[in-house]
């Protein structure tokens, strides 16, 4: 039996919830999807900044139906649905512009989009993660019914500080694998530490702190 442990601070208590191995296994496949990419199919920090692009979209779909699916009344739910998708779209225009202009990313969101050629390794790394994250909304959401008793606001907010922190880490350490030249090793760290921040994110839920 699993013991979820909790840690008392001067605020409210903290929980440590146990991570299933089924979510452990889903995080690292994952992550190893670019470390392939880098390592097999030759890409550079822009390829793997927009494959993390597209993970941030994904995100941001998935928690549409766990929008729904909390308490409240169901005109109440579509409303906040309808209002995250609008925000939290005009986040990632914003994050798909900035990539645009700083890491020169026009040409590789171009691909996404060029369906004349057999799909590319990009296209199905995507695909890819929105299975993995697919799994990952259907057992770790729905399995333990963690929407039965939370708000719709608060499902709401609840992709951002994740997506936050981990975006500003993936940035700032892409800039500089972009300033090293963008040499492997360098493009493995960033992964590495990519998977290392969402292990965090999976590991630690805060109760009024919007992590996860």
């Amino acid at each position: 039996m699993e013991n979820t442990q909790h840690i008392t601070g001067t605020g409210d208590d903290i929980k440590l919830y146990p991570t299933s191995a089924f979510a452990v296994m889903l995080m690292i496949f994952g992550n190893l999807i670019p470390l392939i990419g880098v390592v097999f199919w030759g890409w550079t920090v822009t390829s793997v900044l927009v494959l993390y692009w597209i993970e941030t979209v994904i995100i941001g779909i998935m928690n549409v139906p766990r929008i729904l699916a909390t308490g409240g009344g169901l005109k109440t739910r579509v409303f906040i649905a309808l209002f995250f998708i609008v925000h939290f779209g005009g986040f990632c225009y914003g994050h798909a512009f900035f990539l645009k202009e700083a890491f020169n990313a026009k040409p590789v969101f171009n691909s996404l989009f060029d369906f004349q050629n057999e799909l590319s390794p990009l296209v199905i790394s995507a695909i890819a993660f929105f299975i993995s994250h697919l799994f990952g909304l259907i057992i770790s959401f729905f399995g333990p019914v963690k929407y039965k008793d939370r708000e719709p606001n608060t499902q709401m907010f609840m992709p951002y500080g994740r997506i936050f922190i981990m975006q500003f880490v993936v940035l700032i350490g892409g800039g500089f694998v972009q300033i090293l030249g963008a040499p492997i090793a360098a493009l493995i760290i960033l992964i590495l530490l990519k998977t290392g921040l969402d292990w965090v994110g999976l590991r630690l839920s805060e109760k009024h702190t919007l992590l996860l």
